[in-house]
């Protein structure tokens, strides 16, 4: 029931006896006190991220432009993504990023358009108040809907760690493989906002192969 009550200190209604125990634990180990203090901010703050995103990407919602907008000039696009692990890793991770497009674009008679671009990525991870570096370079496949309204993406790509363990998590060696799906907001022709799940792991070419799978918000500029 600890725990259960640990994993959801922003639901405002918890069960008496969950309380109860939790009083009973500081009572009984007072040095547990500064824990149980540690693990209700790290989850407050986990939680206001979260929401923090959904405000952000709400707004940009709000923002968006009905009829679409022009079909942006540039070739290029820069921005920065930021986001936490989904799948139990408690990873955070927040990446500067370069793009351009690739030559090869295919239009369709629909208005849909396909399109490809080339992105290096330089990026942030913290686990356990410790960081690390990593870059990736990867290719994406990029479908964009009549308009301009919304834009889907797929890719993949290679990169690699400059160290890979990282608090008390091992990544098995500094190399790693990933890929990426997400869906991007154009907010005007030089602007968009995006959500992006990827995952990365080394593809079992070393001896261990845990996985690092995140949810990220995106902001990019074309120009």
């Amino acid at each position: 029931m600890l725990f259960q009550f640990l994993a959801n200190p922003c639901h405002g209604r918890c069960r008496n006896e969950e309380l109860q125990l939790c009083r009973q634990l500081v009572e009984r180990f007072p040095s547990g006190q500064l824990m149980i203090q540690h693990i209700f901010k790290e989850e407050v703050m986990r939680v206001n991220r979260i929401r923090l995103a959904f405000v952000v990407v709400v707004v940009c919602l709000l923002h968006m432009p009905i009829d679409g907008v022009s079909a942006p000039t540039g070739a290029y696009s820069a921005g920065m993504r930021a986001g936490d692990s989904i799948n139990g890793e408690d990873t955070e991770q927040y990446d500067i990023f370069v793009a351009r497009e690739l030559p090869w674009r295919r239009q369709f008679a629909s208005g849909w358009s396909l399109g490809s671009l080339c992105e290096l990525s330089v990026n942030v991870l913290n686990r356990d108040e410790e960081d690390g570096l990593s870059a990736s370079l990867s290719t994406d496949l990029v479908l964009t809907s009549p308009q301009h309204k919304v834009v889907y993406f797929a890719g993949v790509g290679v990169g690699a760690m400059e160290d890979s363990v990282l608090g008390d998590y091992d990544f098995g060696g500094p190399l790693f493989f990933l890929s990426h799906a997400g869906v991007r907001l154009p907010l005007s022709s030089i602007f968009s906002v995006a959500i992006r799940l990827s995952h990365q792991s080394n593809g079992s070419i070393y001896d261990k192969n845990p996985s690092l799978n995140l949810a990220q918000i995106e902001l990019r500029f074309t120009f």
